[in-house]
């Protein structure tokens, strides 16, 4: 087993209450309160000027808006991802520009508060950096980002652009510097230089990454931000070399509005088409939740207003109505707003809703189950169900072996393929890193991406088409894996699925180890079949039914033919493969109301419900042809062809009066005279007589 280490706070996060409504940190509140209060300004103070007709202030606010939602769903569900808090970042210093214009922050200063205008400068020569670290990290990681000189520099330039504008701003008060006037008609150059050198930085960083992109996705991402960026970039760096070109360009302003506009358009394309940030689905639950609550609340207000107007002949409420009205609607809004959500999942996100359905109903279904293969198939499909996903495959360790094991598949209902028979060593799974962390993780995920599986891991993987691994997690320790391979329709598993998908591994985690434990005590560890015991308690309980009810079985011994040979040429390690092996063909022949069981050594006991002396001959001949019939690959050596002899009794109203021990040695009788009929055959008991024959001579 493996030490499971717990989630990261950026998972934790990315989880929902368990009343279904998402998390929002207080920081995101906060910052959804600033926004607000930016667009709000902005909005006033575009109304009220000049001509407002012109559009440019509804291009800004639109940017703004984009800005504001995008940064605040990232801020609110993943606090500690570096691609969202510099989303933020940026969002931050763009609207601050947006809404503190440079003649306002003349107007200011020309007021006398050159303080305050040094301090609305700082977003404009704040903006620059924190617009080239977040190119840095579009799609992922770039590596001059990892490189601390990187940003460190641009953030140390424009601190000190900054502070040596607000010395210079302030320092005519003082008798030194060359004047304010200088300085505030130098600072719009100083702010174009600096916004062109980083326009230049980042349509580098993000063809760079796009060349360097190794996964489809990836390239359409950088590739969409660029788009975006680049008529910015031109923008900005030919107003750095040409300033007066531009300023007699007709509609300058509204021109600039649209380049500014045109970025956050980008990141919403990328992050909603293309999965940046892992925020789309997010994003896209956000707006929605957002459209549908707000309408929903709105019609509830009015309705309740209307209400009042009809029953008091009033055509506006009284103040105390109002207030009450106010309060009453406060109650309402978060039962309201939580069947809101409900619904807006059900209809718009059915993969979300099936999983977290199957969240709350998990357990007691996989109670019902009581063997490891119940519980592991119905969680696979399940799984495989809820996420609409190509298949589920659910392996669990075996300690002794060292390998995991599959013990359920689920596959979808058109596929002609046959279940998968995926094994896993231990000792690979351990020397991957992403399986080494205990948290449910894609493909795709940053951990993963650039850290090959292990060949063997490699190999097994790559032709179930397995998009997300989900380690089964029990007291720390792993005890089993669910694959589940690529999305067939809808929204892919993202980061908030990859939250519930642990919790469900937790929930089943107890389940399949007690049904582990159990099987310890009834199942063979090598071969995986019931223990002698578990065949000799079945078949007292047959032998009683049939008493009563006088429903005819068989029962059989099967012994593997020249085993010996197999250990002393090939070694006992192949014998053991050759067990496995012979079990797992043995098994997968028997009807499923049939028991098949190791009862000792090489040796097979059967159990065939509802099968008189011909019924019981068919099906032992088919185990016998079925064995006989594919060669057995052994572990370094040649494959070998392995036969089995079966001895069957069929037990009838006349053998009611036996003990199922007297059932036993007429099976073993049957299985000697298969013996020394020259092997490889079936031989049956039909209830001639009890005694077996005498040991014939050597």
């Amino acid at each position: 087993m493996i030490a499971r280490q717990p989630p990261p706070a950026a998972e934790a996060d990315s989880r929902r209450s368990p009343s279904g409504a998402p998390r929002w940190s207080p920081p995101a509140s906060w910052a959804l309160a600033f926004f607000l209060a930016l667009a709000s300004t902005h909005l006033a103070s575009g109304l009220a000027g000049p001509d407002p007709v012109e559009g440019v202030f509804l291009f800004e606010l639109a940017a703004i808006a984009i800005y504001g939602g995008l940064s605040v769903v990232a801020l609110a569900r993943r606090p500690s991802d570096p691609g969202a808090r510099a989303l933020f970042a940026t969002a931050i210093v763009v609207s601050l520009t947006i809404v503190m214009p440079v003649r306002r922050l003349v107007e200011i200063g020309g007021g006398g508060g050159r303080l305050l205008e040094a301090l609305g400068w700082l977003p404009f020569l704040a903006g620059f950096p924190a617009f080239v670290q977040l190119a840095a990290l579009v799609p992922k990681r770039h590596p001059l980002a990892d490189r601390p000189a990187f940003l460190r520099v641009h953030v140390l330039l424009g601190i000190a652009l900054w502070s040596a504008c607000a010395l210079l701003l302030a320092g005519g008060d003082f008798g030194f510097g060359p004047g304010a006037e200088r300085v505030r008609a130098a600072l719009p150059r100083v702010n174009v230089i600096a916004y062109g050198w980083a326009a230049l930085w980042i349509v580098g960083l993000l063809a760079d990454a796009s060349r360097r992109a190794a996964a489809g996705f990836e390239r359409r991402q950088a590739v969409a931000v660029l788009a975006g960026v680049v008529p910015w970039s031109a923008f900005m760096v030919a107003s750095a070399l040409a300033p007066g070109s531009l300023a007699t360009l007709p509609r300058r302003a509204l021109i600039e509005a649209i380049a500014v506009l045109l970025v956050p358009l980008a990141f919403s394309i990328a992050i909603l088409g293309f999965r940046l940030f892992d925020l789309g689905i997010l994003v896209r639950r956000s707006v929605i939740f957002a459209l549908t609550g707000g309408a929903v609340v709105g019609l509830v207000f009015f309705a309740v207003v209307g209400a009042g107007r009809l029953a008091g002949g009033r055509a506006t409420p009284g103040p105390w109505a109002l207030a009450l009205l106010l309060v009453g609607a406060g109650a309402l809004f978060h039962p309201l707003l939580r069947s809101v959500a409900t619904v807006h999942d059900r209809w718009f996100f059915p993969e979300k809703h099936a999983l977290e359905r199957l969240e709350r109903a998990l357990i007691p279904e996989l109670a019902a189950r009581g063997d490891t293969d119940g519980i592991a198939a119905h969680l696979a499909h399940r799984l495989r169900e809820a996420l609409n996903v190509s298949l589920a495959v659910v392996l669990i360790e075996d300690e002794e072996a060292g390998i995991y094991r599959t013990r359920g598949v689920a596959l979808t209902p058109a596929s002609e393929l046959p279940p998968p028979a995926v094994v896993l060593e231990t000792a690979a799974l351990e020397s991957w890193a992403p399986a080494r962390l205990g948290r449910p993780f894609r493909r795709t995920d940053p951990e993963a991406r650039g850290l090959r599986p292990p060949p063997q891991i490699a190999a097994a993987l790559a032709p179930l088409e397995v998009e997300t691994v989900v380690p089964i997690c029990l007291n720390e320790q792993r005890v089993g894996l669910v694959l589940l391979g690529r999305p067939l329709a809808g929204s892919p598993i993202d980061r908030e699925d990859l939250g519930r998908l642990e919790v469900i591994a937790q929930a089943g985690a107890a389940l399949l180890e007690n049904a582990r434990l159990f099987d310890l005590a009834t199942r063979d560890s090598l071969t995986g079949l019931p223990r002698r015991s578990v065949f000799e308690q079945q078949l007292a309980v047959e032998l009683e039914r049939c008493r009563r009810h006088y429903r005819p079985f068989a029962i059989g011994l099967a012994d593997l033919d020249d085993f010996k040979l197999v250990n002393d040429e090939r070694g006992h390690l192949a014998g053991d493969g050759v067990l496995r092996e012979a079990a797992r063909r043995l098994a997968l022949d028997r009807r499923s109301v049939d028991l098949v069981c190791r009862y000792g050594g090489e040796e097979f006991g059967l159990l065939l419900l509802d099968s008189d002396a011909a019924g019981a001959r068919t099906l032992g001949e088919r185990l016998v042809r079925n064995l006989a019939e594919l060669p057995m690959s052994v572990e370094g050596g040649r494959p070998l062809r392995l036969t089995v002899s079966v001895g069957l009794v069929a037990v009838g109203e006349r053998d009611l009066d036996q003990s199922a021990e007297a059932l036993l040695r007429r099976a073993d009788a049957a299985l000697y005279r298969a013996k020394r009929s020259g092997k490889n055959r079936v031989e049956i008991d039909a209830g001639e007589g009890d005694a077996p024959p005498a040991p014939p001579s050597a």
